[in-house]
């Protein structure tokens, strides 16, 4: 009589969501912890000082930038382990003087993921096995394709082809990542092709 053995499982392992840091006395750092974070901008402010301590009586990790743009323009960056500040102690802030005296922007405050959509490239190196997965989540629109070189780690002279051999990229968003991505990247017109 045989014995059966089971199948293995061919499932890849669940993403390793943890945060590592270098060793410290040899022992890996890892911490499983999110920072969240919001911006808020506002205009109308003659004097920024007048706003510094009613944020310090708030006991919110905060901190309070001078808008380069906008000579009476302000913005404000709360960050806590807890997302619920932000409708908590961050809300009633806003809702006071003399935060409520001035004209909220909106459009400047956005979710990490809009921010990331407006300003963010993923780099990704010939070698790179999440590169497909990544394309599918972010899309081709926000990777580009990056030789490393002139590192030692760069594959030279064949990384375009090493990258293009990669499975489940469909070759429509190969061209985006390859060219058409880098192109608007750096502003060159995508149709300069030699």
């Amino acid at each position: 009589m045989t014995e059966e053995r089971p199948e293995p499982d061919r499932r890849p392992s669940p993403p390793d969501l943890l945060e590592h840091g270098a060793p410290k006395a040899g022992i890996p750092q890892t911490l499983d912890a999110r920072l969240f974070v919001q911006l808020q901008v506002f205009t109308g402010c003659s004097d920024a000082a007048v706003l510094v301590d009613p944020i310090r009586r708030s006991g919110l990790d905060a901190v309070l930038y001078a808008d380069v743009n906008d000579p009476r323009g302000v913005g404000l960056l709360t960050m806590s382990e807890d997302p619920e500040i932000f409708t908590g102690p961050a809300r009633a802030l806003l809702a006071h003087p003399p935060f409520d005296r001035l004209t909220h922007r909106p459009e400047l405050t956005m979710l990490p993921s809009e921010y990331f959509a407006r300003h963010c490239v993923i780099a990704s190196d010939s070698d790179d096995d999440f590169v497909a997965p990544t394309i599918a989540t972010v899309g081709a629109d926000h990777v580009a394709w990056s030789s490393d070189f002139p590192h030692l780690e760069a594959r030279w002279p064949d990384g375009v082809r090493v990258f293009a051999e990669q499975r489940g990229i469909a070759p429509v968003d190969l061209d985006e990542v390859l060219w058409r991505t880098p192109c608007r990247l750096y502003g060159v017109n995508p149709r300069a092709r030699a």
